[in-house]
């Protein structure tokens, strides 16, 4: 919630600064489903009642776009990404008494997006698609913490792990749009985000956490 409030805010700030003539806004919500395709995704897949489709998130943006012709724009995006937590536990294992050996893992992604779209179809007609991508700065925060087990020593620990940085990534997207007036547009995005996360000391010896996948959204759209 604090994330999402921080959003809003950015967005109002941008709207009384940047120019309305010629611009359009988006405001989009949906769902994001990372392929969690690295080694310590891998393990805990292994290890705890974990399956993919647990850590599917909502994801919220607000992005200003600037017509620089009819087909094509240039936009800038912020947003949230999560914050999701998911509790689990381990798979094979139990404590002496019988009861779960539990942790939950979270994470949640901030973007600030550069972003370019060309539209095949002027974006003047009442229906039209669009393409485009672009890069950004992801703010990540991963945590994980809980009972782990020391399969060395052959007993349980409480701990708590997490990284919080910022990383370089991409995306693309392909989108269609209604327009029933000259002012407003609503349609739905696909996208796919590309993005890896170097973890901190915590987590050292792991490859970059996998946060890449693509993700459904619904949207509306402003024109000025």
């Amino acid at each position: 919630m604090k994330t999402k409030i921080v959003i809003g805010l950015v967005a109002l700030f941008l709207f009384t600064l940047l120019p309305m003539e010629g611009s359009v806004i988006w405001l989009k919500g949906g769902a994001f489903y990372p392929q969690a395709k690295s080694d310590l995704w891998d393990i805990n897949f292994e290890n705890l009642l974990l399956k993919k489709k647990d850590l599917r998130t909502e994801q919220l943006f607000f992005e200003y776009e600037y017509s620089v012709n009819p087909n094509f724009g240039v936009s800038f995006q912020v947003g949230a990404i999560g914050r999701k937590s998911v509790d689990t536990e381990y798979r094979d294992y139990e404590q002496g008494d019988g009861t779960a050996i539990a942790q939950t893992i979270a994470y949640e992604i901030v973007p600030i997006e550069l972003n370019f779209r060309f539209y095949p179809v002027s974006k003047r007609h009442q229906v039209f698609p669009y393409i485009g991508g672009g890069v950004g700065l992801y703010r990540v925060k991963y945590e994980q913490y809980g009972e782990f087990i020391d399969f060395d020593q052959g007993e349980t620990y409480d701990g708590d792990f997490q990284d919080e940085a910022t990383h370089l990534g991409a995306n693309a997207f392909v989108g269609l749009a209604v327009r029933p007036t000259k002012n407003f547009a609503f349609g739905i995005e696909g996208r796919y985000l590309y993005l890896k996360a170097d973890l901190g000391t915590e987590f050292e010896g792991f490859d970059p956490l996998d946060l890449s996948g693509p993700s459904l959204s619904a949207f509306v759209g402003f024109f000025f």
